[in-house]
C-alpha cells in the first residue's frame, strides 16, 4: 500500500504496482468475470478498494483519450478520462475539493460501503489542447471475487441526452 497523501474527500492511498499487477492477473483468470465485463454494452471496469482500475472491457479502452487506452491499469476513473479536477487534486481523482460533487466518486464510495449506486456526473476533461464537457451516468456495484472486494463500474455517456433537455 502506498502511503496516504493529502485529500479533501475520498481516501488517497493506492496499492503499489506489483500488488496491482498481481490482482490484475488473478482477476483476469476469472473467465465469468471477463465475459461479464465484455458483455456490458457500454464502457465498464473493475476497480479495487483504492478506486484504481484493475480490469476493463474493450469499450472502456476505446473511450479513453487518445494514447491512454494501453495504460489504464492503476488509474482512477477521472484520471482515465483526463478530468481537470483530478489533475488539480492533491492525490488524484476523488481527492480534490470539487470531487465532493462528483457523482462518479460518490457512486464508487457507496458501492464500497455495500450499496449499489447510480449517479450522474459532469467531467471537464482535457483532450490534447481542447477541454471537453463529459456527462456520464455511473453505475457502481460491490462484488467479491477470489477474496478481493472490488467494484464493477459502468459509465454511460449521456452528453446528448443532457444537451437535448
Amino acid at each position: 500500500m502506498v502511503a496516504a497523501l493529502e485529500t479533501y474527500f475520498a481516501p488517497s492511498w493506492r496499492i503499489g504496482d506489483e500488488a496491482l499487477r498481481r490482482m490484475h492477473e488473478e482477476l483476469s483468470r476469472e473467465t465469468l468475470l471477463m465475459e461479464m465485463l465484455e458483455a456490458f454494452p457500454i464502457p465498464a471496469a473493475v476497480i479495487n478498494r483504492e478506486r484504481q482500475i484493475v480490469l476493463h472491457n474493450k469499450r472502456f479502452a476505446d473511450a479513453a483519450p487518445r494514447g491512454a487506452e494501453d495504460r489504464l491499469l492503476g488509474l482512477r476513473l477521472g484520471e482515465s478520462v483526463g478530468c481537470e479536477s483530478s489533475a488539480d487534486a492533491p492525490s488524484g481523482c476523488g481527492t480534490g475539493k470539487a470531487c465532493r460533487l462528483c457523482g462518479a466518486v460518490v457512486a464508487m464510495l457507496h458501492a464500497q460501503g455495500g450499496t449499489p449506486s447510480l449517479q450522474e456526473c459532469r467531467i471537464n476533461a482535457q483532450d490534447g489542447d481542447e477541454t471537453i464537457a463529459l456527462d456520464f451516468r455511473v453505475m457502481a456495484a460491490p462484488m467479491t471475487v477470489r477474496g478481493h472486494e472490488v467494484t464493477i463500474v459502468s459509465v454511460a455517456d449521456i452528453s446528448d441526452e443532457k444537451r437535448r433537455s
